[in-house]
């Protein structure tokens, strides 16, 4: 195994084993990946999805940038997330998502607000 594979296998392990839900959305808002913490936190398999099937209030053309970004959403069980987007690119994007790299995928952080 080469030093690249080994470091992308160790970064989904450590995805996987975060506490927060943690996303990859394209371009149009699909989810292209969720850890364990997302699914069991938003009902299950959500890949193939939107951010707006998740979050009521979510609108695209706020989120979506060329840059980082935050904002706050709102689950329809009202559930309140602070979103942290931040652009993927290269290699990383193409190993969490299973598709060819891409600069328009990010990846979500969300930390539940009380």
């Amino acid at each position: 195994m080469q030093n690249s594979e080994a470091a992308m296998l160790s970064s989904g392990q450590i995805l996987e084993s975060l506490q927060h839900p943690v996303l990859v959305v394209d371009a149009n808002s699909e989810i292209t990946y969720a850890n364990a913490t997302a699914a069991a936190s938003f009902g299950g398999w959500i890949v193939g999805l939107t951010l707006a099937d998740i979050f009521a209030d979510y609108l695209r053309s706020t989120s979506i940038g060329d840059g980082p970004s935050s904002m706050r959403l709102m689950t329809r069980q009202s559930e309140t997330y602070d979103a942290l987007f931040n652009p993927l690119a290269g290699e990383a994007s193409a190993s969490v998502s299973g598709r060819l790299p891409s600069l328009t995928l990010k990846w979500c952080r969300l930390r539940r607000t009380t």
